[in-house]
Order: structure tokens, then sequence, then C-alpha cells
């Protein structure tokens, strides 16, 4: 521990401007960290970043675009205005899935017939 101790304060000697600092140590032969819990070594549990009317909450195991036009494009559809707060609040949240192609061909062949 006193190795990681070292890393993490000199990390955040260099980069005051870290407001949440982390640290998962994986044992195992891969990079995969889904099954490891992060542990919070200094500031706040979790960063929030705004987009249009859009809050988000970012922890270690979130996905966020960090490219701001590309999460607003990520988010938005051609037309309509982003996801409602209600909806996509939280980055961690699971959205529903898109009907797959087989399903929404079908629907057409039974409407048309």
């Amino acid at each position: 521990m006193p190795k990681i101790t070292a890393l993490l304060d000199a990390v955040q000697a260099e980069f005051p401007q870290i407001t949440s600092l982390y640290y998962v140590v994986n044992e195992k032969l891969n990079d995969s960290i889904g099954d490891l819990s992060p542990v919070l070594y200094k500031g706040s549990p979790a960063i929030y970043e705004s987009m249009e009317n859009l809050r988000f909450k970012i922890g270690p195991k979130s996905f966020y675009q960090t490219n701001s036009a590309q999460a607003y494009r990520l988010y938005s559809v051609e037309g309509s205005s982003p996801p409602s707060p209600e909806m996509s609040s939280y980055m961690t949240s699971t959205p529903e899935p898109a009907p797959s192609p087989s399903s929404s061909a079908q629907r057409r062949k039974r409407s048309s017939a």
C-alpha cells in the first residue's frame, strides 16, 4: 500500500484539479475491472457533468463520452432534444434496448398485410 499511496499523492500533487481520485488493484491477467471494487482515495465519490437540460453523475465504472460534441450527438436524435433528466440523469442506469431490426421488419410486414 505505501507504493500506491506514494503514486496517488504524486498524481494529486501534479494534477490538483482532480476532484475524484480512485484506484483499483487488479491482480488478474487482464485489464477488466467490472468484478473489482474501485477504492476512493481522495475527493468526491462522483463527478457531475451537465449537458443541455441533463446532469450526469459519473463514477469510476460509468460510461461517459468525454468529447462534449459527440456526447450531445450520442444522447440526442435528429430533430429532437436529448432525453429528459428523469430518464438519463445517471450514466449508471441501463437504457432500454432498441428494437431488433427483425421485430421492426415483422411489424411492417404485418401492417402491410
